[in-house]
């Protein structure tokens, strides 16, 4: 409840004897476990004045991670040093040059602000069938008992028509958002994330958004997605195969004995009626590791989720299991290969029609926060390749995630929280630079 044991940790640090380095450094990971980082990066500066003294390993790679959301990547980087499995990031950070490549294929990216973001959060979107479902936190018109996580709602599923679909409001650097919330439209997306230590303000501070966002319009864009009704708590991050056989993550009934409640696969069967045959799948273990975001190929006979399960190389690890048959049991769960998984969190999947796995690490070198990788699956299989760092202005220095395409893959979805930290959906068209032929004479 660490909406709660906040605001007491705020009242309580009013007093000036009260200053302690416990309540500080509680009050700096209620703040961070609810992504309010401006909050946390406050209290981190209280707590640690001279740099890193006395930081937990912890401790360090949130506040390099708070720094380089800001664009601040030599702070950043001085906060990674030294940490096992955060060596390559930390270089990164320090090296410009590195930095520039990752916007390699700026030109080709366009990439709108959906109309359906509202003041809560739009995430985790799946594009099927000309539907596209999301999931989001905007409050239901009955009403439920909230996330005392962060004092918002539990999330739930959400669907729309991709023809419902507009993204004619779009974000530019240039353009403000005053404070009577006046909009104003422009014509791509650009400059929101900056390179450089002199960044003042993090790219919320520069960013236009539409009007339902702006006055947190509680009128229901799109329909909660039927069948789920009985679905405890949070759910989402759904994947479907070609049968409609249909997955996604959910709480587990239950918390354990010690108030922990973890997160499990489920899956069911999905048609315009909503989900059925909901059952849980033989993942994961409600007393000790959370499984979570499916993502399914579409014959339905290749599984990956994500794991905190015991000796993992990091956080959260990528995981996956087969079967030759959908009508079969699935065989034995196998670690991802290929050098994916890191000291971080590797988490939110999606096998894409054209073969490739996408996913998101906060430990691979990237721009800062969760960055969206690719890689073929046959790679992953083979226990060979490398990972694809996707360029800005896909990736910023915020969490990027929950990547959906069509079967072209010039046009999808994702998720970003590079605007006010929340999380919201992006549109984006992938349109290949052309190649300019010059005319064979010397100058």
């Amino acid at each position: 409840k660490y909406s709660i044991a906040a605001d007491y940790y705020e009242k309580y640090l009013q007093k000036p004897a009260a200053l302690s380095n416990d309540a500080l450094t509680k009050l700096a990971d209620c703040y961070w476990q609810m992504r309010q980082y401006d909050n946390a990066l406050r209290v981190y500066k209280l707590l640690f004045p001279m740099r890193n003294e006395g930081a937990s390993t912890t401790e360090q790679i949130h506040i390099a991670e708070l720094f380089a959301r800001n664009g601040e990547y030599q702070q950043a980087s001085r906060w990674l040093k030294g940490i096992l499995g955060y060596e390559q990031k930390g270089k990164v950070y320090n090296e410009k040059k590195s930095l520039d490549k990752m916007k390699k294929d700026s030109i080709n990216w366009k990439v709108n602000f959906l109309n359906i973001n509202t003041k809560y959060r739009e995430f985790s979107p799946f594009e099927l069938n000309k539907t596209l479902f999301f999931s989001s936190n905007k409050p239901l018109l009955a009403k439920t008992k909230a996330f005392e996580w962060d004092g918002n709602n539990f999330a739930r599923l959400w669907k729309i028509p991709v023809s419902s679909l507009d993204s004619g409001i779009i974000i530019q650097k240039s353009d403000t958002l005053s404070a009577k919330g006046k909009v104003k439209t422009a014509n791509k997306l650009a400059g929101l994330y900056e390179y450089g230590d002199n960044k003042q303000k993090s790219d919320a501070a520069n960013v236009l958004v539409n009007q339902s966002y702006i006055a947190g319009d509680l009128k229901p864009i799109g329909s909660v997605v039927k069948g789920l009704d009985k679905v405890r708590f949070n759910a989402g991050a759904i994947s479907v195969d070609k049968n409609n056989h249909f997955y996604f993550s959910a709480n587990y009934p239950k918390a354990d004995k010690n108030g922990v409640n973890r997160i499990c696969l489920m899956e069911g069967f999905y048609d315009a009626s909503g989900v059925t045959k909901i059952h849980q799948l033989p993942f994961g273990d409600a007393n000790s590791y959370s499984v979570m975001h499916p993502a399914i190929n579409p014959d339905g006979t290749l599984l990956v989720f994500s794991s905190n399960k015991p000796n993992g190389k990091g956080g959260f690890d990528l995981y996956y299991t087969q079967r030759k048959e959908v009508n079969q049991s699935w065989d034995s769960v196998k670690t991802i290969g290929s050098d994916i998984n890191t000291a971080g969190n590797e988490v939110f999947p999606t096998i894409t029609p054209n073969g490739f796995l996408y996913y998101s690490s906060d430990a691979t070198p990237g721009l800062g926060g969760l960055d969206i990788f690719r890689i073929p699956l046959t790679d992953i299989l083979n226990g060979k390749g490398e990972p694809e760092h996707l360029s800005y202005p896909i990736n910023s220095s915020g969490d990027d995630f929950g990547w959906t395409q069509d079967s072209t893959g010039t046009k999808g979805y994702f998720t970003s929280d590079r605007l006010n930290n929340d999380d919201n959906l992006y549109v984006f068209n992938y349109i290949p630079t052309k190649q300019i032929k010059l005319p064979n004479k010397s100058f």
